[in-house]
Protein backbone atom coordinates (compact mmCIF):
# COMPACT_ATOMS: atom_id res chain seq x y z
CA UNK A 1 0.00 0.00 0.00
CA UNK A 2 1.31 3.21 -0.74
CA UNK A 3 -1.19 6.11 0.20
CA UNK A 4 -5.30 5.51 1.08
CA UNK A 5 -5.97 5.46 -2.43
CA UNK A 6 -3.21 3.56 -4.02
CA UNK A 7 -2.05 0.32 -4.19
CA UNK A 8 1.46 -0.47 -5.54
CA UNK A 9 1.76 -4.00 -6.73
CA UNK A 10 4.72 -6.05 -8.35
CA UNK A 11 4.95 -10.25 -8.38
CA UNK A 12 7.65 -12.38 -10.34
CA UNK A 13 7.18 -13.47 -13.76
CA UNK A 14 5.94 -16.95 -14.45
CA UNK A 15 8.08 -20.01 -15.63
CA UNK A 16 8.63 -19.65 -19.56
CA UNK A 17 7.92 -23.38 -19.41
CA UNK A 18 4.55 -23.02 -18.27
CA UNK A 19 3.25 -20.14 -20.40
CA UNK A 20 2.46 -22.01 -23.30
CA UNK A 21 2.75 -19.04 -25.77
CA UNK A 22 4.43 -15.71 -25.84
CA UNK A 23 3.78 -13.85 -22.62
CA UNK A 24 1.94 -10.64 -24.16
CA UNK A 25 1.61 -9.11 -20.39
CA UNK A 26 -0.77 -9.12 -17.38
CA UNK A 27 -4.38 -9.40 -16.08
CA UNK A 28 -4.95 -7.68 -12.57
CA UNK A 29 -8.22 -8.26 -11.27
CA UNK A 30 -8.94 -6.13 -7.94
CA UNK A 31 -12.38 -5.47 -5.55
CA UNK A 32 -13.11 -4.47 -2.17
CA UNK A 33 -13.53 -7.83 -0.47
CA UNK A 34 -17.16 -6.52 0.63
CA UNK A 35 -17.82 -6.48 -3.30
CA UNK A 36 -15.87 -10.04 -3.72
CA UNK A 37 -18.15 -11.99 -1.31
CA UNK A 38 -21.14 -9.89 -2.81
CA UNK A 39 -20.63 -11.76 -5.57
CA UNK A 40 -19.71 -8.21 -8.03
CA UNK A 41 -17.84 -7.71 -10.96
CA UNK A 42 -14.54 -6.66 -10.08
CA UNK A 43 -12.30 -4.05 -12.07
CA UNK A 44 -9.31 -5.26 -14.46
CA UNK A 45 -6.14 -3.29 -15.61
CA UNK A 46 -3.45 -5.19 -17.43
CA UNK A 47 -0.08 -3.93 -17.72
CA UNK A 48 3.03 -5.77 -19.52
CA UNK A 49 5.32 -4.57 -16.66
CA UNK A 50 5.64 -6.63 -13.40
CA UNK A 51 3.85 -4.16 -11.43
CA UNK A 52 1.49 -1.83 -11.42
CA UNK A 53 0.32 0.89 -9.28
CA UNK A 54 -3.78 1.12 -8.73
CA UNK A 55 -5.33 4.60 -8.53
CA UNK A 56 -8.45 5.90 -7.38
CA UNK A 57 -9.39 3.35 -4.66
CA UNK A 58 -11.82 3.19 -1.65
CA UNK A 59 -9.94 4.68 1.68
CA UNK A 60 -9.50 2.34 4.40
CA UNK A 61 -10.84 -0.37 2.51
CA UNK A 62 -9.77 -3.96 1.98
CA UNK A 63 -9.18 -5.27 -1.11
CA UNK A 64 -8.32 -8.41 -2.73
CA UNK A 65 -5.77 -8.93 -5.80
CA UNK A 66 -4.91 -11.55 -8.26
CA UNK A 67 -2.97 -11.49 -10.72
CA UNK A 68 -3.13 -13.33 -14.42
CA UNK A 69 -0.44 -13.97 -17.06
CA UNK A 70 -1.88 -14.01 -20.50
CA UNK A 71 -0.87 -15.00 -24.16
CA UNK A 72 -2.92 -14.27 -27.28
CA UNK A 73 -4.85 -17.22 -26.53
CA UNK A 74 -5.96 -15.86 -23.57
CA UNK A 75 -5.12 -15.82 -19.87
CA UNK A 76 -4.22 -18.18 -17.14
CA UNK A 77 -4.61 -18.97 -14.64
CA UNK A 78 -4.76 -16.32 -11.56
CA UNK A 79 -2.76 -16.29 -8.51
CA UNK A 80 -4.18 -16.72 -5.00
CA UNK A 81 -6.00 -14.26 -3.51
CA UNK A 82 -3.82 -11.34 -1.65
CA UNK A 83 -5.79 -8.73 1.07
CA UNK A 84 -4.73 -5.27 0.86
CA UNK A 85 -5.90 -2.56 3.15
CA UNK A 86 -5.34 1.10 1.70
CA UNK A 87 -4.26 3.37 4.24
CA UNK A 88 -6.68 5.31 6.72
CA UNK A 89 -7.36 9.46 5.41
CA UNK A 90 -9.16 11.59 6.98
CA UNK A 91 -13.11 11.08 7.00
CA UNK A 92 -16.02 13.18 5.35
CA UNK A 93 -18.51 15.60 7.06
CA UNK A 94 -20.79 13.95 9.51
CA UNK A 95 -23.87 12.87 7.44
CA UNK A 96 -26.28 14.84 8.80
CA UNK A 97 -26.93 16.59 11.96
CA UNK A 98 -29.63 18.63 14.05
CA UNK A 99 -29.82 21.20 16.94
CA UNK A 100 -32.54 21.33 18.96
CA UNK A 101 -33.84 23.90 21.72
CA UNK A 102 -34.04 21.06 24.85
CA UNK A 103 -34.95 23.57 27.47
CA UNK A 104 -34.96 27.54 28.07
CA UNK A 105 -31.06 26.97 29.28
CA UNK A 106 -29.80 23.98 26.45
CA UNK A 107 -29.38 22.56 22.89
CA UNK A 108 -29.13 19.17 22.34
CA UNK A 109 -26.94 18.48 18.79
CA UNK A 110 -27.55 15.17 17.26
CA UNK A 111 -25.86 14.17 14.16
CA UNK A 112 -25.25 10.57 12.19
CA UNK A 113 -21.33 9.57 11.54
CA UNK A 114 -19.51 10.28 8.12
CA UNK A 115 -21.19 7.52 4.66
CA UNK A 116 -17.28 7.35 4.61
CA UNK A 117 -15.45 7.37 7.39
CA UNK A 118 -12.31 6.91 5.83
CA UNK A 119 -10.61 5.13 9.15
CA UNK A 120 -11.21 4.80 12.60
CA UNK A 121 -13.26 7.96 14.10
CA UNK A 122 -11.24 9.07 17.10
CA UNK A 123 -13.56 12.06 17.96
CA UNK A 124 -15.96 14.72 17.26
CA UNK A 125 -15.51 18.17 17.45
CA UNK A 126 -18.29 20.93 18.33
CA UNK A 127 -17.88 24.73 17.31
CA UNK A 128 -19.70 26.90 19.01
CA UNK A 129 -19.75 30.94 18.52
CA UNK A 130 -22.23 33.84 19.40
CA UNK A 131 -21.79 37.33 19.77
CA UNK A 132 -21.46 38.62 23.67
CA UNK A 133 -22.36 42.63 22.80
CA UNK A 134 -19.79 43.16 19.91
CA UNK A 135 -17.20 40.59 20.49
CA UNK A 136 -17.57 36.96 19.39
CA UNK A 137 -17.00 34.21 21.69
CA UNK A 138 -15.82 31.05 19.99
CA UNK A 139 -16.18 27.65 22.15
CA UNK A 140 -14.80 24.41 21.21
CA UNK A 141 -16.01 21.01 22.68
CA UNK A 142 -14.86 17.63 22.05
CA UNK A 143 -16.91 14.24 22.16
CA UNK A 144 -15.72 10.98 22.24
CA UNK A 145 -16.45 8.90 18.84
CA UNK A 146 -19.00 6.48 20.03
CA UNK A 147 -21.45 9.31 20.68
CA UNK A 148 -23.63 10.85 18.90
CA UNK A 149 -25.29 13.05 20.81
CA UNK A 150 -24.40 16.32 22.91
CA UNK A 151 -25.89 18.22 25.25
CA UNK A 152 -24.76 22.43 25.25
CA UNK A 153 -25.83 23.83 28.77
CA UNK A 154 -25.58 27.27 30.13
CA UNK A 155 -26.95 28.94 26.69
CA UNK A 156 -28.45 32.44 26.87
CA UNK A 157 -31.99 32.68 25.73
CA UNK A 158 -32.53 34.74 22.54
CA UNK A 159 -28.70 34.60 21.40
CA UNK A 160 -28.32 33.17 17.52
CA UNK A 161 -25.60 30.10 18.15
CA UNK A 162 -23.42 29.34 14.79
CA UNK A 163 -22.81 25.33 15.60
CA UNK A 164 -21.13 23.27 12.90
CA UNK A 165 -18.98 20.04 13.66
CA UNK A 166 -15.73 18.02 12.51
CA UNK A 167 -15.26 14.55 12.63
CA UNK A 168 -11.70 13.27 12.89
CA UNK A 169 -9.17 9.98 12.35
CA UNK A 170 -6.16 9.94 13.71
CA UNK A 171 -4.77 11.32 10.16
CA UNK A 172 -6.19 14.06 11.13
CA UNK A 173 -10.04 16.44 10.80
CA UNK A 174 -12.05 16.23 7.95
CA UNK A 175 -14.42 18.42 6.32
CA UNK A 176 -16.88 20.77 8.70
CA UNK A 177 -20.53 20.05 8.51
CA UNK A 178 -22.94 22.97 7.26
CA UNK A 179 -22.90 25.48 9.56
CA UNK A 180 -26.90 25.79 11.83
CA UNK A 181 -28.24 28.95 13.65
CA UNK A 182 -30.04 28.13 16.47
CA UNK A 183 -31.48 30.13 19.36
CA UNK A 184 -33.56 29.12 22.37
CA UNK A 185 -36.89 31.09 22.61
CA UNK A 186 -38.98 31.40 25.84
CA UNK A 187 -40.92 28.31 24.87
CA UNK A 188 -39.78 24.94 24.02
CA UNK A 189 -42.16 23.01 21.81
CA UNK A 190 -41.52 19.26 21.25
CA UNK A 191 -38.71 17.81 18.96
CA UNK A 192 -37.32 14.74 18.03
CA UNK A 193 -33.93 14.20 17.75
CA UNK A 194 -33.43 10.67 16.10
CA UNK A 195 -32.32 10.36 12.66
CA UNK A 196 -34.90 8.40 10.10
CA UNK A 197 -33.48 4.70 9.24
CA UNK A 198 -33.43 0.97 8.65
CA UNK A 199 -32.85 -1.47 10.61
CA UNK A 200 -32.74 -5.51 10.37
CA UNK A 201 -32.98 -7.71 12.83
CA UNK A 202 -33.30 -11.60 13.25
CA UNK A 203 -37.16 -13.25 14.56
CA UNK A 204 -37.77 -13.42 17.81
CA UNK A 205 -34.45 -11.49 18.86
CA UNK A 206 -35.48 -8.27 20.32
CA UNK A 207 -35.20 -4.66 19.34
CA UNK A 208 -34.78 -0.79 20.81
CA UNK A 209 -36.18 1.40 18.66
CA UNK A 210 -34.82 4.90 20.15
CA UNK A 211 -36.59 8.12 20.05
CA UNK A 212 -34.72 11.19 21.70
CA UNK A 213 -36.93 13.76 22.42
CA UNK A 214 -36.52 17.16 23.42
CA UNK A 215 -39.49 20.11 24.32
CA UNK A 216 -40.06 21.72 27.80
CA UNK A 217 -42.52 20.65 29.39
CA UNK A 218 -41.31 17.38 28.86
CA UNK A 219 -43.17 15.81 25.39
CA UNK A 220 -45.99 12.58 25.38
CA UNK A 221 -44.52 9.93 23.22
CA UNK A 222 -46.79 7.94 20.44
CA UNK A 223 -45.92 5.27 18.52
CA UNK A 224 -47.71 4.39 15.29
CA UNK A 225 -46.96 1.47 13.14
CA UNK A 226 -47.61 1.34 8.79
CA UNK A 227 -49.07 -1.80 9.36
CA UNK A 228 -51.69 -0.83 12.17
CA UNK A 229 -54.33 1.72 12.20
CA UNK A 230 -54.13 2.37 15.90
CA UNK A 231 -51.08 3.89 18.16
CA UNK A 232 -48.59 1.58 19.25
CA UNK A 233 -48.89 0.57 22.95
CA UNK A 234 -47.58 -1.39 25.46
CA UNK A 235 -48.58 -4.91 25.70
CA UNK A 236 -46.53 -8.44 27.34
CA UNK A 237 -43.86 -7.87 23.79
CA UNK A 238 -44.05 -4.24 23.34
CA UNK A 239 -42.92 -1.72 25.72
CA UNK A 240 -42.79 1.88 25.48
CA UNK A 241 -39.78 3.24 27.92
CA UNK A 242 -40.19 6.38 30.00
CA UNK A 243 -37.06 7.62 27.56
CA UNK A 244 -39.62 7.44 24.43
CA UNK A 245 -37.64 3.92 23.15
CA UNK A 246 -40.23 1.43 21.49
CA UNK A 247 -38.64 -2.10 22.58
CA UNK A 248 -39.67 -5.47 21.41
CA UNK A 249 -39.00 -8.38 23.51
CA UNK A 250 -39.29 -11.13 20.55
CA UNK A 251 -39.18 -9.94 17.06
CA UNK A 252 -42.55 -11.56 15.16
CA UNK A 253 -43.19 -11.07 11.35
CA UNK A 254 -46.04 -8.91 12.14
CA UNK A 255 -43.70 -6.59 13.36
CA UNK A 256 -41.91 -5.74 10.21
CA UNK A 257 -42.95 -2.16 8.91
CA UNK A 258 -42.49 1.24 9.07
CA UNK A 259 -42.18 3.08 12.44
CA UNK A 260 -42.81 6.57 13.91
CA UNK A 261 -42.16 8.14 16.49
CA UNK A 262 -44.06 11.65 17.51
CA UNK A 263 -43.59 14.20 20.17
CA UNK A 264 -46.03 16.89 21.28
CA UNK A 265 -46.27 19.11 24.45
CA UNK A 266 -48.49 22.18 24.89
CA UNK A 267 -46.58 24.24 22.50
CA UNK A 268 -46.22 21.90 19.22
Amino acid sequence: TISSESILLQWMAPPVKSLNGILQGYRIVYQPVRDRIAGLDPSLVTTPLLRVILRNLEKYTNYSVQVEAYTRLGHGPPTKATYIQTYQDVPEAVADMRVLPCSSSSLLVSWLPPIHCNGRLTKYTLYISHYRRTLQVNTTVVVPAHRTLHLLESMIKQQPYSIRMTASTIIGEGESSNIIIATINYIVPAAIATFQSVVVVNLKSSIRLPCVNVGEPLPAIRWTHSRRPEPVTSDENRQILGNGTLYIQSVQRSDGGEYTCEAQNKYG
